[in-house]
């Protein structure tokens, strides 16, 4: 048999592994790197959750990055997505916390209302066991928040207007964003405290 048949073969061997092996170590790195959330648990987050005051003076804008599914249309390796966060620090709490809108496109709206709200109280809906969890609060790991009211004002621009219609939207998809958030970016570790009856996948 010559070399070159030999390489062949090798290749097409490596090719029909690949192909049979690849949605398995997908399945496998996917099931063991991001939290299987129930709607009961999704409730219970929600339903453990409050509406806090804020004066807002400023804040930080940073993206994060997730995969939500390893193979993506029969390929590996999925293109990221898309989390803008919108950090600030409360005195009072003496926390920072991370206003945090999942795929959400218009973010452009979204940094246009937080400037014209400067010096004003927003309103926010924050998870009591986050809050009171000291990993959370400081700069690099802030207290998720996943909806933000923001006062209306008349003396805003026609634009502005437009703009909180579209801030609007984004709170309509409040589960949703604590979805991502629980299944993504809870550590495992905190996602077992959160929640006791959940197993983690060994």
């Amino acid at each position: 048999m010559s070399r070159q048949w030999t390489i062949g073969i090798m290749a097409a061997l490596g090719m029909i592994l690949g192909k049979l092996l690849l949605p398995v170590l997908g399945n496998y790195i996917e099931n063991h790197s991001i939290n299987k959330v129930t709607n009961s648990q999704l409730k219970e987050y929600i339903e453990n959750s409050s509406e806090l005051n804020f004066p807002f003076k400023s804040y930080q804008h940073s993206e994060s990055y997730y995969k939500e599914n390893f193979m993506y249309k029969g390929a590996p390796f999925a293109p990221y997505k898309i989390c803008n966060n919108y950090t600030f620090y409360d005195s009072g709490y003496k926390k920072y916390f991370a206003i945090k809108m999942f795929n959400y496109t218009d973010f452009t709206s979204f940094k246009d209302i937080l400037d014209i709200a400067k010096n004003d109280t927003i309103k926010c809906m924050v998870n009591k066991q986050e809050l009171q969890n000291s990993n959370y609060g400081t700069s690099l790991n802030p207290v998720p928040v996943f909806t933000c009211v923001i006062p209306y004002s008349n003396s805003w621009k026609e634009s502005d207007k437009i703009n909180a219609l579209n801030i609007k939207s984004f709170n309509h998809h409040y589960q949703e964003s604590v979805l991502y958030h629980l299944t993504y970016f809870t550590p495992k570790e905190e996602f077992q405290k959160m929640f006791p009856d959940q197993k983690t996948s060994k």
